[in-house]
């Protein structure tokens, strides 16, 4: 319980200040902003790379020595810099091609300040929790006006209880779900060891039989979350929709583009690498990373693994961050598994009628078109000592 209770203090200040004071993906620099973290080996910082690199940020770090350094890659930085035998601001601008980095977490202060200022980029925002090298330090104020950069910082323990709380029900929709998860690793690790039982050969029955229902004009573009490499997809874009995949795994993107020799054009973006072949589009990424004008223009929206595939938590942030946020009008076409959740540990999860009511039912109207036992044909989830399996397809369309 000791150890334990510096996991809240490190979360709470690297959530307060990078991402809440920092603005960290909500500046100048677009959803997948850099992050500067100084001294990445100590325990805020170890949190720091690790919570900025699960929403999918770029991170570059200080350290003092080599050992320390590769620990800081290992956690994620892409580029750890010895502050000892290395001048962190020259190699920061070049691991970024010269444009620096969005926010920096400094708790060294004094010196440093001036040196920090010159790695921001332009709008960028520099946040000191610390003043190991002083407390003071000379600005150069018209740097400020001319490159809108922000100066800040704070500490955390004479915050009053108040504060703390709000910072509590943030970490506990935005974070917590993360660490539940493992931030996709299980998926992840899944993928690497070719490991894809999941995975069909041919499309989904029940998309086959149920589509018609949602009478989609051509030319809809249609989101796939956590698509993989179903082939779903090219049944999709065979009835004249434009198909946007979106998927964490690099892997999965691949096999689904060589799997059926199709060369895809290549280009990046703040939401991740999109890889395009006719009229579907994989955005390998993380799906909470769309911007809003992407989600604005999808008609429709086919859940066919997405939803059981995250925990509770995790659920509610899919929710409120993703189907929220899609236009009014827009139908979907949902697939989910019941059965005891205490019989076996997800993913896959149950996702239940009255679940998928109280998740999407606030802004989405819901038809239940089908539900059916599929227990006899599925054995591995007999093996587990499932007694009960069903999967159920939902029709949905978003209100105004």
């Amino acid at each position: 319980m000791i150890e334990a209770a510096a996991l809240p203090e490190n979360f709470f200040t690297v959530w307060g200040n990078v991402f809440v004071r920092g603005r960290l993906g909500h500046g100048e620099g677009g959803a997948r902003e850099s992050l500067l973290v100084q001294g990445g080996s100590s325990g805020i910082g170890v949190t720091a790379i690790q919570l900025a690199r699960a929403f999918g940020h770029r991170v570059f770090a200080t350290a003092g020595n080599a050992e320390k350094c590769a620990a800081c890659e290992k956690l994620g930085a892409e580029k750890a810099v010895n502050y000892r035998t290395q001048d962190f601001v020259a190699e920061t601008k070049r691991a970024t091609g010269g444009r620096g980095v969005d926010v920096i977490l400094d708790n060294v202060a004094g010196g440093y300040i001036p040196r920090e200022l010159d790695t921001l980029a332009e709008g960028g925002r520099l946040v000191v929790i610390a003043t190991m090298g002083g407390c003071e330090a000379r600005i150069d104020a018209a740097q400020l006006m001319r490159r809108r950069l922000t100066v800040t910082g704070s500490t955390l323990r004479n915050r009053p209880v108040a504060f703390k709380a709000g910072l509590a029900r943030q970490l506990q929709h935005e974070v917590w779900p993360l660490l539940e998860a493992g931030k996709a690793e299980f998926w992840l690790q899944r993928w690497r060891e070719g490991r894809t039982g999941f995975h069909r050969d041919t499309p989904m029955p029940l998309l086959l039989q149920h589509w018609s229902a949602l009478a989609l004009p051509k030319d809809s573009r249609i989101l796939v979350p956590l698509c993989g490499k179903t082939l779903d997809m090219l049944w999709l874009a065979e009835q004249g929709l434009r198909v946007l995949g979106v998927e964490l795994s690099p892997l999965a993107v691949a096999q689904f583009f060589s799997g059926h020799g199709l060369v895809p054009r290549r280009h990046e973006s703040p939401m991740g690498v999109h890889y395009v072949a006719g009229d579907i589009e994989i955005i390998q990424g993380d799906v909470f990373a769309l911007d809003d004008a992407t989600l604005a223009g999808c008609g429709a929206v086919y859940d066919r693994a997405a939803v059981i595939a995250l925990p509770p938590p995790m659920r509610e942030r899919y929710a409120r961050k993703l189907y929220r946020r899609l236009p009014a009008g827009c139908r979907g076409l949902m697939i989910t598994l019941e059965y005891p959740q205490h019989e076996m540990d997800g993913p896959p999860f149950s996702v239940e009628g009255g679940d998928v009511a109280a998740l999407f039912g606030g802004d989405w109207d819901i038809e239940l078109l089908e539900r059916r036992d599929i227990l006899a044909s599925q054995p591995a989830f007999r093996e587990e000592g499932v007694t009960a399996l069903h999967t159920s397809v939902h029709r949905l369309q978003r209100r105004p």
